[in-house]
């Protein structure tokens, strides 16, 4: 799922079993497993290939062209 360049969003993605913040909007919160997915794994490919790119990891330290790191399951992303 690519997101629209034109179009700028701000997504948070919340590890699962995660409290919301009562601060959120919640009006606008969605829970959908399928599509957090999706965000990560397009967020994993992102920050893999900045990482190959500068040098700080070569093609070897990706899966599947992504960069995955163990906190990512447990942690919140911001993506823009």
């Amino acid at each position: 799922m690519k997101l629209n360049p034109v179009f700028r969003k701000l997504i948070f993605l919340a590890p699962a079993g995660a409290s919301v913040p009562a601060s959120f909007n919640r009006d606008n919160i969605r829970c959908d497993g399928r599509r957090c997915e999706d965000y990560l794994a397009e967020a994993h490919e992102v920050r893999g290939g900045v990482y190959r790119e500068d040098g700080a990891i070569d093609s070897s330290q990706l899966s599947g062209g992504r960069h995955i790191v163990e906190c990512d399951c447990k942690s919140w992303h911001l993506l823009v």
